[in-house]
């Protein structure tokens, strides 16, 4: 019996696990290659993701999509996935685990515990891949390879759960990371949110300004460079913000607090000159680290295929192979 995998959202991120599920080499899981559905509101989505194999079918109702899949990835904006899950919640079946691909956590988790019935496991999820960042970013099977992607479980997700979702983290060459809800968010807003937060009050600050027609002809790389994030899209941006609202408020006081003390520093000259050097050595340290390692991979790093990787088929169909080498996960 094959594995079924249903992506609600055949967007960037979600045709991109399809042509990578699908497209696995049958060895990489115990239960063979899964059978992928597809489903998306935009008809001519779905079309253009069959087309490019990245569902073996398209389904476009939400509940008849879900109904059969052992796993359910949801891969649409945090705006709509509330409502998703509320749609969805009464079609799945016993034992099904749900995931999802978004950038907040914390309010995702509480949806899942709400709407979600018991007898389904919920794991929230997001591939760092820079996904969002470009509309004209590309889909490949290779998008998600050697990203990092984060996996969080409510407290109640079963172990034989989460080794199912690692190992399909682990077939597409994605390398799974354990976060609590509130530090994923929290670090998403520093790395991501804030910087985005930044362009948009720079760009408001400069371009409502009684100068700016005269700043335009004097404007230069700089103010381009820092401002970029304010000309993406709309809607995601919002989204973005809306939904990890907490975890950047947190981050835009020490903001304020860093331009506060900015601002004195001006006026001294040696704490200027130590400013510039300690950023300057924290961002050239940044930019010489390896990307896409999690904190303390480096220890292992290249001795990976020791680790024993979680299978599937004692999940969902009630037998796991045993391996002929067992060894101690790391």
């Amino acid at each position: 019996m094959a594995l079924n995998i249903t992506i609600l959202g055949l967007g960037p991120v979600g045709t991109s696990l399809g042509l990578a599920l699908g497209t696995i080499d049958a060895q990489m899981l115990d239960v063979g290659r899964p059978v992928i559905t597809g489903w998306d509101r935009d008809q001519s989505v779905m079309k253009e993701a069959r087309g490019r194999l990245a569902a073996d079918r398209v389904e476009g109702n939400l509940q008849r999509a879900v109904r059969e899949a052992d796993v359910v990835i949801a891969a649409v904006d945090y705006g709509e996935m509330r409502e998703l899950l509320a749609s969805i919640a009464p079609s799945l079946k016993n034992g099904a685990i749900v995931t999802d691909t978004t950038a907040t956590k914390a309010p995702i988790l509480e949806w899942a515990t709400e709407l979600l019935p018991i007898t389904v496991e919920f794991i929230g999820g997001h591939p760092l891949t820079g996904f969002g960042d470009d509309a004209g970013l590309g889909t490949s099977r290779d998008a998600l390879r050697g990203a990092i992607y984060c996996l969080v479980p409510l407290p109640r997700t079963r172990r034989a759960a989460l080794d199912g979702v690692e190992a399909l983290v682990t077939a597409i060459e994605a390398k799974p990371y354990y976060m609590d809800a509130f530090e994923h968010d929290s670090y998403v807003a520093a790395a991501a949110h804030l910087p985005l937060a930044l362009a948009l009050a720079l760009m408001e600050t400069v371009g409502q300004s009684g100068g700016w027609r005269e700043i335009q002809a004097i404007a230069g790389e700089g103010l381009l460079r820092m401002t970029e994030l304010a000309s993406g899209d709309a809607a995601l941006a919002g989204d973005a913000l809306l939904g990890n609202a907490a975890a950047i408020d947190g981050w835009l006081d020490r903001l304020i607090g860093s331009l506060i003390d900015l601002q004195k520093t001006l006026r001294d000259p040696g704490a200027l000159e130590a400013l510039l050097e300690r950023s300057r050595v924290t961002r050239d340290d940044w930019l010489r680290s390896e990307p896409n390692l999690r904190p303390g991979e480096s220890t292992f790093h290249g001795n990976l295929q020791d680790v024993e990787r979680p299978n599937l088929s004692g999940l969902f169909f009630g037998r796991r192979r045993p391996s002929p080498n067992p060894k101690k996960r790391r």
